[in-house]
């Protein structure tokens, strides 16, 4: 994926958050990340409430096998039972531990290009994270002060019909590329983690509203190039 790069070549991205007014000004006012668990993503592919946006069956896994590159072999009474691949109907996944870790969501602008309408699902309301080094700073902070593991990062984007191979936090199926997703995680995970950074309110724009995001906010190259980003 394409990144953006500030006046000292360093990579750079312009995150935002989406969600509902009052989730959004807990994030400002105490730097509040409401992390929940892998788990609680493919558990929703389960729901009897539809969450597209949210619900994938394959949070949480490690691994995901192809259904027509794979057989899957395993031991029943003290006998070896095998199915070919022409009998296995979808995506195999292992899952090591689905509690592994807790995470974070943002949107990652980065590249120019409109933020696709199908994100407006997450919320009525938007905040821009106007200094995403400091930001990130601060989440690195709070979870060092509480011996916690980090890790952040893009989300990849495979293609379900031809990927077999490793999958975790930071690895999803292409359908939910327009997301552009930015992700922190802390381990050890927990059902939930509510996670205090500390007041964002310098760092952080007002609450806007999200189906105005790009009349608002002009992503533009040339306004990139003015800011000192470049791709």
């Amino acid at each position: 994926m394409p990144f953006m790069h500030d006046a000292q070549g360093r990579p750079s991205a312009v995150l935002f958050k989406f969600g509902k007014p009052e989730h959004l000004e807990q994030l400002r006012k105490t730097g509040l990340l409401f992390m929940r668990s892998l788990a609680y993503f493919s558990d929703l592919e389960r729901s009897p409430i539809v969450d597209p946006v949210r619900a994938d069956k394959f949070e949480g896994s490690d691994w995901i096998l192809h259904p027509k590159e794979h057989s899957i072999t395993f031991n029943w009474h003290g006998s070896t039972v095998a199915i070919r691949p022409d009998e296995i109907a979808e995506h195999t996944s292992v899952s090591l531990n689905s509690l592994a870790c807790n995470v974070y969501c943002m949107y990652a602008v980065t590249k120019p290009e409109p933020v696709d309408d199908r994100n407006f699902e997450f919320g009525s309301s938007f905040v821009i994270v106007l200094n995403s080094f400091e930001f990130r700073r601060r989440f690195i902070s709070s979870s060092t002060r509480l011996r916690l593991q980090w890790q952040d990062g893009l989300v990849e984007y495979y293609e379900l019909d031809k990927y077999s191979g490793e999958t975790g936090a930071f690895r999803k199926p292409s359908r939910f590329a327009y997301q552009s997703e930015f992700r922190l995680t802390v381990r050890p995970g927990v059902l939930l983690r509510k996670l205090e950074i500390g007041n964002l309110e310098d760092i952080t724009s007002e609450i806007l509203p999200l189906p105005e995001i790009n009349r608002i906010v002009d992503l533009s190259p040339e306004t990139a190039r003015k800011a000192g980003l470049s791709w």
